[in-house]
Parts: structure tokens; sequence; C-alpha cells
């Protein structure tokens, strides 16, 4: 079996329906898996497996960083990991 990953579920998506196109049955030929969970991918047949970053987090965490340097704030490191999860489903 092959496996590919992309960084963008959009992408992904292309592949899976070019690949059924082609008669590559996925995910028993190909695995395909991507990032950002893009809420339509769950819908995708076979829905695909994805990489979930908590967006909202990562917005709200750079905001106040921002917010803290333009006050003269000393900030940590510049590296924080706030995490990933992720989601299998049937594309892999």
């Amino acid at each position: 079996m092959q496996a590919v990953f992309f960084a963008g579920d959009v992408l992904a998506a292309g592949v899976v329906f070019e690949a059924q196109r082609l008669g590559i049955r996925v995910p028993a030929q190909l695995a395909i898996a991507a990032s950002d969970d893009n809420d339509l991918m769950q819908h995708l047949i076979p829905p695909l497996t994805t990489v979930r970053f908590p967006r909202y987090r990562i917005g709200q965490r750079s905001a106040e960083l921002i917010v803290g340097r333009l006050a003269g704030e000393v900030t940590g490191s510049a590296h924080e990991d706030l995490g990933f999860e992720i989601v299998q489903r049937g594309s892999t």
C-alpha cells in the first residue's frame, strides 16, 4: 500500500476524487491524509483522515503575544506547543 499526506484537506480531497476516477481504491490501494480538518471532509467518500489544530487557540495566543510585546512585556520561548489531534477516518 502507498500513502500520501497533504498540507491541506482541499488538495487531499482532489486526490481522492482523482484516485476514484482512475479506479484506485482508497484506502485499500492508496491511503490519503491531510491537515486542517475542514468540516466538509467528514462527508467525503471515504471520509478524510486529517490532523486537527486548535485554530482558535492559535489565533488567541498569537494576539496575546503581540499585545504583550507591544506593551513591553517579555515573552518566554519563541515556540509554544498548543497540540494537535489526529482525526482518523476512512481514507487511511
